[in-house]
């Protein structure tokens, strides 16, 4: 090779890598600028707190032992025993201890409606003290889902834009197939966890405690009648027949699989069918 030639081929490799550390710089500006959004930081933050250490992806140490649960979103559980980590889980652990070590006295929690929970864990959002949303920049990255649990909905629009974000991005965890929108029809009845269904709603069912909205007879979507305040700008009774997705939790009971949403944001309407009307 010519000596021209090598500093033409000196020059285009330091072109390229300049292209690439612009584009890392503006992709993580772009989660800096959507964790600080209007919608994401509080107007005051409170007093400084110190974290002792990372126990997983959303729950911490503080300085004085207690455990903080942040609220909002939920990251993949870390293996015990013999059970391996689920994907993502150390990804999300490790960014949250990276980031918490390097702003150790820079944090502050914003309290929501309910402080405490059933395991007598603090409930929280975590801030740093510029005002950027902790919970916000794991959601952007894929390494947390949104957790939608009222009556604590502070900063409900922030996390469900920054999860869309990384969503559309297939980042982190929703590049993986559990993660992917599912037909129900494609479900064999063994699925548990976190998942994204898709089908027509075939019976809209009743009991003293719940709303049930059936997709088929594969999943049964539980509505609690105490969260029917939190629909109010959807008609359940009017989504039979209409193609829905929603995301949350599988489980089984009754030899049926069974998925509970607390909130509108859990549910889209994708379609309206000729199919089958209530009953």
């Amino acid at each position: 090779m010519s000596r021209q030639g090598h500093v033409s081929t000196v020059k285009g490799r330091i072109r390229f890598t300049c292209c690439k550390i612009l584009i890392i710089y503006a992709v993580t500006l772009s989660w800096v600028a959507a964790a600080n959004g209007p919608a994401c930081t509080p107007i005051v933050l409170p007093a400084r707190i110190a974290v002792q250490y990372v126990i997983d992806g959303d729950t911490v140490v503080l300085a004085n032992g207690a455990k903080l649960r942040l609220i909002g979103i939920d990251t993949p559980e870390l293996g015990h025993h013999v059970k391996p980590d689920q994907p993502w889980a150390r990804a999300a652990k490790d960014y949250l201890n990276a980031l918490l070590s390097e702003h150790q006295s820079e944090l502050s929690i914003v309290y929501d409606n309910e402080h405490w929970d059933k395991y007598h864990r603090i409930l929280g959002h975590l801030f740093l003290q510029d005002g950027t949303n902790i919970h916000a920049l794991l959601l952007s990255r894929g390494l947390a889902l949104p957790l939608t649990v009222p009556p604590n909905l502070a900063f409900l629009d922030c996390y469900r834009l920054n999860a869309e974000q990384a969503i559309a991005a297939r980042s982190g965890i929703w590049s993986q197939t559990q993660y992917q929108p599912r037909p129900v029809t494609a479900f064999t009845g063994n699925e548990r966890g976190y998942h994204v269904v898709r089908g027509e709603v075939t019976r809209i069912g009743n009991s003293s405690s719940s709303v049930w909205l059936n997709l088929g007879s594969i999943l049964a979507i539980r509505v609690v009648r105490s969260d029917l305040r939190y629909f109010a700008n959807l008609d359940i009774a009017k989504l039979a027949g209409q193609v829905i997705e929603v995301r949350g939790m599988v489980y089984q009971r009754n030899r049926q699989l069974r998925l509970r949403i607390r909130h509108a944001t859990d549910i889209r309407v994708l379609k309206v069918t000729q199919g089958t009307r209530q009953k």
